[in-house]
């Protein structure tokens, strides 16, 4: 099978994942968010930085998506018998 052709599949897995981390880090999530509110309540003057530190936050875990794919797509060319390179470090994310 063409990794083409699994594309759709690997995005609905990537979504599928998507709302179980979400599910599973809710408390997380309202733990940071009461912090990063907190913070704003004291010093009105670094919402922007906290901003930027909440959009961070997130991207970290948004990270862990495009590592899901590259997984997906590695274990398709072991199935198909392919050798092709895939880069799984995290600096390419």
């Amino acid at each position: 099978m063409v990794i083409s052709e699994i594309k759709p599949l690997i995005d609905e897995l990537k979504l599928k994942a998507i709302e179980e981390c979400e599910e599973k880090n809710e408390d997380t999530y309202q733990e940071f968010n009461k912090v990063i509110t907190d913070i704003v309540l004291r010093y009105p003057d670094l919402k922007n930085n906290l901003l930027s530190l909440e959009e961070l936050f997130v991207e970290v875990g948004a990270s862990g998506m495009e590592l899901y794919e590259k997984g997906f797509i590695a274990a398709g060319e072991i199935i198909a018998g392919k050798n092709y390179s895939v880069d799984y470090s995290c600096e390419s994310v």
